[in-house]
């Protein structure tokens, strides 16, 4: 008998799951990078203060997509973390400095100096009450939720807004969910209802303000929004927004491409193919989704377009 060697490769499976519902069920948040910069030793009080970073919050336990570490700006060979210190430092802000990077796509970070390592800092990090709503209506369905954070000039935010909530009015009867959702390679896991239901949540100063959102947001369009312009982000997922876009890009046309690619069939199970950043929610998707990370579905969200191993098969010989 002969024997041959044959490769075998993984090419994209057909997936009717729309992209915000497989993003939701099987797309892990990236982390978000908390580095304190520091050039004396960390206090005990202040180490309290940084594992509330990582620790549990709220009644439910939830915790927050964070990568915390302590990079000492004196170490003597120093790394890349360290020379990100270093620059930060070079503002004559009080260290510890805390400075917060959220990872783009191809390896890409945007990072903003948060502020002198306090309780108070650390807590609005983690949590505040215009993500725990954004997380809500995801978890309750929404196929997207537009984040609006109002500019200075008043007549934008308002026409800007009575236009995306007119386009938003009038999608699910567009939009149609792809056929096949449930067959094999198309199961979803969660019991939550498939919907084309799409919300717009504005970002304000009376209880739901977020510094660190809010800068985050507006360092993506810093320009548009200094002309009084309102921004408009939509998320989708476990918070993963898609584009920062300033007021005046946001027409019929664009409103609904967006939603159309966001609820069609999912092409490519690839995260990182995909536009888009994940924002810092704390939560307990696992958990809020299927009960338990045992009853999750299998993550193959980042091995699409690997080689599987060679594979030896036996080849019949010819008469």
């Amino acid at each position: 008998m002969a024997v041959g060697l044959i490769a075998m490769s993984i090419t994209a499976s057909a997936c009717n799951i729309p992209v915000f519902r497989y993003a939701l069920e099987r797309w892990a948040p990236d982390d978000c990078q908390i580095l304190v910069i520091h050039d004396s030793p960390i206090s005990e009080d202040q180490r309290q203060w940084i594992d509330r970073l990582t620790g549990p919050i709220g009644d439910d336990q939830s915790k927050c997509n964070v990568d915390v570490q302590t990079v000492d700006i004196k170490q003597s060979q120093p790394d890349d973390l360290v020379a990100v210190g270093r620059k930060a430092a070079t503002d004559n802000a009080a260290l510890p400095l805390v400075v917060v990077r959220t990872k783009l796509s191809r390896g890409r970070w945007t990072q903003q100096i948060a502020g002198s390592l306090n309780e108070q800092l650390c807590d609005q990090l983690v949590t505040s009450p215009i993500r725990t709503e954004l997380r809500r209506r995801l978890m309750a369905g929404d196929s997207v939720v537009w984040l609006m954070i109002p500019g200075t000039n008043e007549t934008l935010n308002r026409e800007s807004r009575e236009r995306l909530e007119r386009s938003l009015e009038s999608l699910p009867g567009q939009l149609e969910l792809p056929d096949g959702v449930g067959l094999p390679g198309s199961e979803l896991y969660a019991d939550l209802p498939l919907l084309l239901r799409f919300s717009v949540l504005e970002m304000g100063d009376d209880g739901v303000a977020d510094p660190y959102l809010k800068k985050l947001l507006i360092g993506f369009q810093q320009e548009a929004f200094d002309e009084g312009q309102p921004l408009f982000i939509p998320v989708f997922g476990r918070g993963r927004a898609l584009e920062v876009l300033p007021g005046e890009m946001v027409q019929e046309h664009l409103i609904e491409n967006i939603s159309r690619f966001l609820c069609s069939a999912c092409s490519c199970l690839v995260k990182e193919r995909n536009p888009g950043f994940d924002l810092m929610i704390a939560a307990q998707w696992e958990n809020d989704l299927f009960g338990g990370i045992e009853n999750s579905p299998p993550d193959r969200s980042r091995e699409e377009g690997k080689n599987r191993p060679p594979v030896l098969l036996e080849i019949p010989s010819g008469r």
